[in-house]
Order: C-alpha cells, then structure tokens, then sequence
C-alpha cells in the first residue's frame, strides 16, 4: 500500500508541476499596441475609404500582390491578380447600378509580431441607392487575416483574408470588439 501512496504522490506531484508550468507557457503575449494603430491606419481606413469610395485602386493597394482569399461559405479559393480583378469588377457593377457601399469592422482578436499579425472578427456590408438616406446592413461576417509587414514601403498589406457569413444582430455585432467606422 504505501508503494502505491508514494507512486500515487508522484504521479500528483508531476501533474501539478507539468501543469503549472504549461499554464505559464500559455499567458497570453501582450499585443503592441502601435502596430495595431499602424494596422488600422494602412489598412483598415483605407478598405472602408475604398468601398465609400467605390475606388479599386485603393482597395488593391492595401493587399499583397500575392493575395490569399478563402470565401469559406462558397469553398473558394483565389489569389493574386485573379481575386484583386474581381474586387474591381464588383465596384464597376455597384457604381453602374448607381448604388454605394459600406463596411464596418469589429476587430475581436490580435495577435502581432514584428512583420506579421494575424486578426480577427467581424464585418457588416452595407448598401444604399441615391434615392436611400441611410446604408441598410446586407449581412454580417466573420473574417480571419494575416497581414505582413510590406518591405519596401513599411505598410501592412493583407496577406490572407478569409471569412464567413454569420447571424449576428447589430446589437451583437456593435458589442463583439473594437469597431471600425467611417462617418
């Protein structure tokens, strides 16, 4: 019996010891707070500027050349010019329909390095005809992105971007982060 007690207390005893150090190894790292006001003023801002502004040039500008893009309800994939071609056909078709476009953010999580950063959240699509006062929300989605730090010109571009409709209300939604907005 007391080899069983001693066996018994070393088996507690490593438990709590491997335990304990595998909850300090899992602290969360703070997240610099200056790359996320970077990250927002590269990127952020000007996506939301760009759909306002029905402008491609802008909307391109802010992703890397070499694009990753995960639309996760339609099991696609495209990248590069092929995904970046498209975002500028969709505003050649919003402004022939005479319409404008909006896009809010909820950043809910970071996680940042030197040179690269990975988020997450949600956003809301909005639209609206000349004769409409307000943007009516079109539908809500949760995004993931990995941004990296652009060598040349030391911006942060969008590196991978994928995301998901979800059902969220706008209560839900103005609740779940840090929200991006244009007025």
């Amino acid at each position: 019996m007391k080899q069983y007690s001693t066996f018994c207390l070393i088996i507690l005893s490593l438990f709590f010891t491997s335990n304990n150090v595998f909850s300090q190894q899992m602290k969360p790292v703070e997240v610099d707070s200056q790359i996320v006001a970077s990250i927002k003023k590269d990127v952020w801002i000007p996506f939301m500027e760009s759909y306002r502004d029905l402008d491609r040039e802008k909307l391109i500008s802010i992703h890397s050349l070499d694009i990753i893009r995960v639309s996760i309800n339609l099991n696609k994939i495209e990248s590069g010019s092929d995904y970046l071609d498209n975002l500028g056909l969709l505003f050649q078709r919003v402004k022939k329909m005479n319409r404008q476009m909006d896009i809010t953010f909820s950043i809910t999580s970071s996680a940042t390095t030197a040179d690269k950063v990975y988020q997450t959240g949600y956003y809301v699509f909005s639209s609206k005809s000349d004769e409409d006062e307000n943007f009516t929300p079109r539908g809500y989605s949760s995004f993931n992105v990995i941004l990296t730090k652009d060598k040349d010109s030391g911006t942060w571009k969008i590196s991978l971007d994928a995301d998901k409709q979800v059902k969220l209300t706008h209560e839900e939604f103005m609740n779940s982060g840090t929200i991006y907005k244009l007025d």
